[in-house]
């Protein structure tokens, strides 16, 4: 979801002008970790204006040697749904890390040249800018700049206090997050419920408010609170009347229970374990183990049960995961057909996996209770799955939640 580059010469970096930017307010705070955990694993495209603005900035007598090796994917090349033409700057480690990853963790490129210099993938990351509209560029349409909870130091945010989380406003030359991250922003002139109830941003921003404070003030449990949520949602997926959306108390939760606990139960040990073996290298204040990891894991995610009864259940983190769900709920999401759509069920996947993680994780590291260091690590994996795996199953793969009535509030 990184957002979309202007057209323009290939060594200009467009001008930095001031924008206002809606974000929320402990993401004013945040700063990379300057671990490279971003910077490898993966297959980093860029644009062709990417690589001319960086080889404008390299000198002379090293551009030949730096820049080799570049692929460029055209239409007749690509191998992947929902793939774009685009360019990239393969590796040169065995171990997949950006070529400009220097031994501190930081990069070289901005250390060099600023970011000025930087591809805007890296510019953004784990920044998602989103126009409040469908033209990106007009310096009246303010920008959202919504942060991936994949991210540690994202995490690290969320996880900084147990105050309400709130959404501010402001000038983007006045926080520092903001200021580089304006100019490569997306526009989206459609949005949508679920990807299915045509919506406003106006009714949107009333929606996720709502959700919002409802996650600062709500007066039950978690599981409550997302209970709540979710049937409100369900309410108004399948009514389509959003001006009327209120979470509320709700008589019994008993449905939403079950589908919580198949959710948790979902998906199989071993491909979890696969998806944790890869995030790991998000995972700094966690102590893994080095040996069979991956068996390992396989097998404490296939008895995630007992833990959670014992060491997770009743020491949940109940602000930390307030304050998550209040930042994942606010959170828009791009389709293939360049659409926002508020995809409330996928809120609840990642929530139960992280569950589930959090439990599996206590067994493998022996923690007697679940601590910040593995809710933190537990999050960011599970919210790694939703982006490697579920955006790409069949929608009837998981089961969902959409009540056809709610019971009645208490």
């Amino acid at each position: 979801m990184g957002g979309a580059l202007p057209r323009g010469g290939l060594s200009e970096l467009p001008q930095a002008r001031d924008r206002r930017v809606v974000l929320p307010e402990a993401m004013t705070r945040y700063r990379c970790n300057q671990k490279a955990c971003c910077c490898q694993g993966w297959l980093i495209h860029f644009t062709v204006d990417d690589i001319g603005r960086l080889a404008s900035h390299l000198p002379e007598d090293e551009r030949a040697a730096r820049l080799e090796g570049i692929t460029i994917i055209s239409e007749d090349t690509l191998d992947k749904p929902g793939e774009v033409p685009h360019v990239r700057l393969d590796p040169v480690s065995a171990d997949g890390k950006c070529r400009f990853v220097e031994g501190t963790g930081g990069c070289e490129v901005h250390r060099r040249f600023g970011p000025a210099a930087l591809p805007g993938l890296c510019v953004n990351f784990p920044v998602v800018p989103i126009a409040r509209g469908p033209n990106p560029m007009e310096q009246e349409v303010p920008v959202e700049l919504h942060f991936d909870l994949v991210c540690p130091s994202v995490l690290d945010q969320i996880a900084e206090s147990d105050a309400p989380y709130r959404m501010v406003e402001g000038i983007s030359s006045d926080i520092e997050v903001a200021a580089p991250r304006v100019e490569f922003v997306a526009g989206h002139p459609n949005v949508s419920l679920n990807g299915t109830v045509p919506a406003t941003f106006e009714q949107l921003d009333a929606l996720r408010m709502r959700i919002m404070e409802a996650c600062n003030t709500h007066p039950g449990t978690i599981f409550e609170l997302l209970a709540d949520i979710s049937y409100a949602l369900g309410k108004a997926a399948t009514s389509g009347d959003l001006d009327a959306f209120r979470v509320v108390p709700v008589a019994n939760r008993d449905e939403f229970n079950t589908f919580l606990g198949k959710t948790i139960n979902a998906h199989d040990p071993a491909a979890l374990a696969r998806n944790f073996m890869t995030y790991q290298r998000f995972v700094f204040d966690v102590e893994l183990p080095v040996l069979d990891l991956r068996a390992r894991l396989t097998k404490v995610y296939a008895e995630w049960h007992q833990s959670y009864d014992e060491r997770v259940g009743p020491f949940l983190p109940q602000s930390l995961l307030r304050r998550y769900l209040a930042h994942r709920y606010v959170a828009l999401f791009a389709s293939a057909a360049r659409r926002l759509h508020f995809s409330y069920g996928s809120v609840v996947h990642a929530f139960a996996l992280a569950l589930r993680t959090m439990a599996a994780l206590c067994l493998l590291t022996d923690r007697k209770q679940v601590d910040l260091p593995i809710a933190k690590a537990s999050i960011g994996a599970a919210e790694y799955f939703y982006r490697s795996f579920l955006l790409a199953m069949p929608e009837g793969s998981m089961p969902w939640f959409v009540p056809a009535e709610p019971p009645a509030p208490t």
